[in-house]
């Protein structure tokens, strides 16, 4: 889109140089770095399905999947949350865009973690999706880590 602004104009009358204002099209307004047209964009829509569980019980590896619903996203920030008291999300990794699942190895068992994922590109950040929240108790295959496990570990809290 062409925004308007005023162009000064150089007009000779009599000898004299006067100067005046065009409102005129600007011919730069809306251009990319090369001089052509802008391509016209927004942030990612948020990713969903985000699902989780923990794989591993030594040590305690949580693996997050969800369904990507951009095709423009260049990055991907995996937030955490210590449900048991903090009360904002850290921003525990930054992956390339089109990723659909994240791993990581956390230090508390018996212990929720609340994690969302949040999309972004150069126009800004998806709207944050779903919020998935990890029992380290329960294992992906549906068993459960020992109580307590290990034995000598503390729970954190």
């Amino acid at each position: 889109m062409r925004l308007l602004r005023f162009i000064p104009a150089l007009a000779l009358t009599g000898g004299l140089i006067g100067c005046s204002f065009l409102l005129g099209l600007d011919p730069l307004a809306g251009a990319g770095a090369d001089g052509g047209p802008l391509e016209e964009g927004g942030p990612p829509t948020a990713a969903f399905n985000l699902q989780g569980c923990v794989t591993s019980a030594n040590p305690i590896v949580v693996v997050l999947n969800w369904d990507e619903s951009s095709t423009d996203a260049t990055g991907v920030l995996v937030q955490r949350r210590d449900t048991h008291g903090a009360p904002t999300f850290v921003l525990v990794a930054d992956i390339d865009g089109g990723a659909t699942s994240y791993s990581e190895q956390v230090p508390c068992w018996r212990w929720q973690y609340d994690y969302r994922v949040t999309e972004y590109n150069a126009y800004g950040a998806a709207d944050a999706g779903a919020l998935v929240t990890i029992f380290t108790l329960n294992l992906c295959d549906g068993g459960t880590v020992p109580d307590p496990y290990p034995p000598d570990a503390g729970s954190c809290g």
